[in-house]
């Protein structure tokens, strides 16, 4: 609360009311510090929603280092409340879905998934479907509102496990 009391008295403070723009780059730089601290401030405190404000105001370079950090961090809940202020298949999405991918999160990878565009989710389940990487398959299958193939592929699967298993003398019954 103390943020968002605070940060709109600073801006104005620095805006140049004729113009609407800021006049001032050491005031500029000062911000984006506050903001910083902010961010930190918020992240240490486990406040989602005031870190997703002060995330807001960051730069597109501290943006990145702080979905790095959350990915590390393991805290996709902060992940989820960041992402949304991004564009649709942004960089850092893109860039964050491959470790994801690389690393076998899907709970991560889920969440990226939300903020891409059809076409990106198309890619995302060819290299899948390829290197067969099923957890991500029906993630991809789900974000694409495709369940009926991904229900007919599960079954063919299930199929050829049984059929491996029966190699090996494993039956099942029921």
């Amino acid at each position: 609360a103390a943020f968002l009391g605070v940060y709109p008295v600073t801006v104005a403070a620095h805006e140049d009311i004729t113009e609407g723009k800021r006049s001032d780059p050491v005031m500029e730089s000062e911000e984006k510090e506050i903001s910083v601290e902010m961010a930190e401030k918020f992240y240490e405190a486990d406040s989602m929603l005031l870190f997703a404000a002060a995330f807001s105001e960051l730069d597109e370079e501290a943006q990145g280092e702080w979905l790095a950090r959350i990915y590390a961090d393991g805290e996709i809940a902060f992940l989820s409340v960041c992402i949304d202020d991004l564009e649709t298949d942004a960089t850092d999405i893109q860039r964050l879905a491959k470790k994801a991918y690389a690393d076998g999160e899907t709970g991560f990878f889920s969440v990226l998934a939300d903020h891409m565009s059809e076409k990106a989710l198309e890619r995302w389940l060819d290299k899948a479907l390829k290197e067969e990487q099923i957890a991500f398959q029906a993630v991809l299958y789900d974000k694409l509102e495709r369940n009926d193939e991904w229900d007919d592929m599960k079954a063919a699967v299930s199929a050829q496990q049984l059929e491996e298993y029966k190699a090996y003398g494993i039956v099942s019954d029921g």
